[in-house]
């Protein structure tokens, strides 16, 4: 019986092993490859989507940060589960990893409180130069707000 080696020369032996042609072999590893690729790019947009709370925004106000914070944590599970529900050798690091940086994200996301317009009035210049030298005023939608991690609001609101 004539059969395909696994360089894909014809050999005379027959086939007992069960080797496949080279090219069948090829296609499977360029399918294995496809696999790789596309768990990849769902695990970085997952992880990428788990970093959006870090940005301040008045969404994120005292109230509703937790709200917030799921607003952009649900897609990104939706995205890493599929990730790693597949048996590949790095799902448990990257499992660890995923645990690591959302709750890194959950202890730094800002919390982010109006600056009543009463305030606003008497330090009005004051919070323009203290935005500009790093303190923790921002200026979004046309409002003032105090924006803190949620670690240091726990310890020093």
């Amino acid at each position: 019986m004539v059969g395909l080696c696994s360089r894909g020369r014809f050999s005379p032996r027959s086939n007992k092993r069960g080797l496949k042609p080279a090219t069948t072999v090829k296609i499977a590893m360029f399918r294995i490859d496809r696999l790789r690729l596309w768990n990849a790019v769902l695990l970085s947009a997952a992880l990428a989507l788990a970093l959006g709370p870090l940005r301040p925004s008045p969404q994120a106000s005292v109230e509703s940060h937790g709200w917030w914070v799921l607003k952009w944590w649900g897609p990104s599970v939706v995205l890493l589960v599929p990730g790693l529900l597949g048996k590949w050798r790095g799902r448990r690091i990257v499992l660890i990893i995923a645990c690591v940086v959302y709750f890194v994200v959950f202890m730094a996301h800002p919390v982010c409180d109006l600056i009543s317009a009463a305030t606003q009035t008497d330090f009005r210049t004051e919070l323009e130069k203290g935005a500009r030298r790093g303190e923790p005023f921002y200026r979004l939608e046309g409002e003032w707000y105090q924006c803190k991690s949620w670690l240091s609001r726990q310890f020093f609101f």
